[in-house]
């Protein structure tokens, strides 16, 4: 949600006639255009977290939907605890937390209208998900300067932790370099998924 809300910043700032020197977004989807307001939002969450840890949803998704809600919460935060996003010892606050701002992130996304920005835009993508350039492809139809593609170690958790995060600081630093070898006085705006 963070990425979305650069985005949108970094596109008002052009309309104003400002610049952007550097928006680099770590794993960043994009607000779907078809609507799921049908479909429970635990189901949408474990659907959400089960892409972004690179998980198939194929085969798990049927069995994951015949569960009660008890049932598949336990199994959403099993898994979370499996694939390091959350502390064993808090995992079900942790979870708690993040369900409620998946909750309130979805509200925003589908009240949302993307927009093409002249923006260039540093994508930097975990690996451990299948078609890993399609996101790139996704965000080079709305972001007109281009996407800067960079495949990061890990998942859309882990990638931004130790050991992983190495293999973002240089690239990163590099960015930030260049903006400030051409005397670039925009605003620079580094967000998080």
């Amino acid at each position: 949600m963070g990425s979305l809300v650069a985005f949108e910043m970094a596109k008002q700032f052009n309309e104003e006639g400002d610049t952007t020197g550097l928006l680099a977004m770590f794993d960043t989807h994009l607000p779907e255009m078809e609507k799921n307001t049908e479909v429970p939002m635990l189901v949408r969450f474990a659907a959400s977290i089960s892409r972004q840890m690179g998980i198939d949803t194929r085969t798990l998704g049927q069995r994951f939907l015949q569960l009660g809600a008890d049932e598949q919460w336990n199994l959403v935060l099993q898994t979370l605890i499996h694939e390091g996003a959350v502390a064993p010892n808090t995992a079900r606050a942790q979870m708690t937390t993040m369900v409620e701002v998946f909750t309130q992130n979805s509200a925003a996304f589908e009240n949302y209208f993307m927009e093409k920005s002249p923006q260039r835009v540093v994508l930097f993508r975990a690996s451990e998900v299948e078609n890993h350039r399609d996101l790139a492809n996704e965000w080079s139809k709305w972001a007109g300067g281009g996407v800067d593609f960079l495949l990061v170690s890990g998942n859309h958790y882990t990638m931004i932790r130790q050991p992983h995060v190495s293999a973002i600081a240089g690239p990163l630093k590099g960015y930030l370099v260049a903006v400030e070898n051409r005397g670039n006085t925009a605003k620079a705006g580094l967000v998080t998924q």
